[in-house]
């Protein structure tokens, strides 16, 4: 029984440890506004710290990225932000890079070597100000 339970503990300490989180602080984006019927070109103020998780797959944690992409704490953990509206993806291995895209175009994607990335976020409609905006990020390990 005993030998079983070190087993148990020693899977699940290496599942653990193969998870990867990184401290994220955005840097000044920049972007377009669409304004008197054409694109003004427009600083956007950088956002709060956030963290990414990235799994033992190398594949961005979905509710991870929607953070990252601005959603709220409750709209990641809702119904909303089920994982299907997001995708998650590993480029290739010479890449060595993840991102994720949200249904709505917005997406995070991070370099797994720099650890830096950078979200872009299309707003449209939906908020009744059009904005294109790409906003770097740099991340430290934790």
């Amino acid at each position: 029984m005993q030998r079983y339970l070190a087993l148990i503990l020693s899977l699940w300490v290496g599942a653990v440890q193969a998870q990867m989180t990184l401290a994220c602080q955005f840097r000044e984006g920049n972007g377009f506004t669409w304004k008197s019927g054409q694109w003004q070109p427009q600083r956007f103020s950088p956002e709060k710290p956030f963290f990414l998780t990235i799994g033992p797959d190398k594949r961005l944690d979905p509710k991870s990225a929607l953070l990252a992409m601005g959603s709220s704490p409750e709209m990641a953990e809702s119904s909303k932000s089920d994982p299907s509206w997001v995708h998650c993806l590993r480029h290739s291995k010479a890449a060595n890079s993840t991102a994720c895209a949200h249904y709505s175009g917005d997406s995070v994607t991070v370099s797994l070597t720099t650890l830096e990335g950078a979200v872009s976020k299309i707003s449209g409609v939906t908020n009744k100000v059009d904005d294109i905006a790409v906003m770097p990020f740099v991340c430290q390990k934790m």
